[in-house]
C-alpha cells in the first residue's frame, strides 16, 4: 500500500517540480536582464511586460477563469486510484477531443465499460503548465453511484439513473511540442497518463 501511494506522490511531484523549475528560470532571466555592461540597473518593467504572453489583451477575471478552447488531442490515462481507500487499478481512460468537445471510454470502479461526453476548457498557467476543467454526462454505472459514500447528491436522481453527471479538474504539463503529462483530479478518483496534441 505504501509503495502504491509513493508512486502516486512521485507522479504529482514530477509535474509540480517541473512547473517550479520553469518559474525559477523565468525569474533568473529577469534578474540578468537588469544588468547592462557590468552595472546593475533598476528593473525595466516595460521590458518585463513585453516578455509576458498576450500583454496587449487585457482579459477580465471572468474571461480568464472561463479559459480557452482546447486544441484537438488524444488522451490516454491507463492508471487510477481512489481517494477514499487508496489503491491502483486499470481505468484505461481513452479519449478524443475535437476542440472543447471530448468523447471518452474508461473502465469504472466496478470494472465495467463507461462512456462519457464532456465539454472542457483550458486555463494556461504558464508556457507548459495548464489547468483544464470539464462538465458532461456519462453512462455505465447503472445507478450504483448511490452506493459510493463520497459522491455528492448520491441519493438524488442524478446518481441513481442510467445517465450521470461527470465533472473534474485536470492538470497538464507539456514535456514536448505534442506530448504532455496529464492527470484527472476528482473528489473520488485520480487518473493519470499522457495527452497527445493532434
Amino acid at each position: 500500500m505504501k509503495l502504491k501511494i509513493n508512486i502516486i506522490i512521485v507522479f504529482y511531484l514530477l509535474i509540480f517540480s517541473a512547473h517550479a523549475s520553469e518559474i525559477t528560470k523565468k525569474s533568473t532571466f529577469l534578474a540578468f536582464s537588469s544588468v547592462s555592461s557590468g552595472v546593475l540597473e533598476s528593473p525595466n518593467f516595460t521590458k518585463f511586460e513585453t516578455i509576458k504572453r498576450d500583454t496587449t489583451v487585457k482579459k477580465s477575471f471572468l474571461k480568464k477563469v472561463w479559459g480557452n478552447t482546447l486544441k484537438s488531442s488524444i488522451t490516454f490515462m491507463p492508471v487510477a486510484t481512489h481517494t477514499k481507500d487508496p489503491d491502483i487499478f486499470g481505468a484505461w481512460y481513452t479519449a478524443y477531443n475535437y476542440k472543447s468537445i471530448e468523447v471518452a471510454a474508461f473502465s469504472n470502479s466496478y470494472r465495467e465499460l463507461t462512456f462519457a461526453i464532456i465539454y472542457k476548457r483550458i486555463i494556461p498557467i504558464s508556457e507548459k503548465f495548464s489547468i483544464l476543467y470539464g462538465l458532461g454526462a456519462m453512462y455505465g454505472y447503472h445507478g450504483r453511484l448511490k452506493d459510493v459514500g463520497n459522491i455528492p447528491f448520491r441519493n438524488s436522481f442524478l446518481m441513481t439513473g442510467e445517465i450521470n453527471p461527470i465533472a473534474g479538474i485536470e492538470l497538464d504539463y507539456k514535456i514536448s511540442k505534442r506530448f504532455s503529462l496529464h492527470s484527472n483530479v476528482t473528489h473520488a478518483v485520480l487518473v493519470y497518463g499522457v495527452r497527445y496534441l493532434l
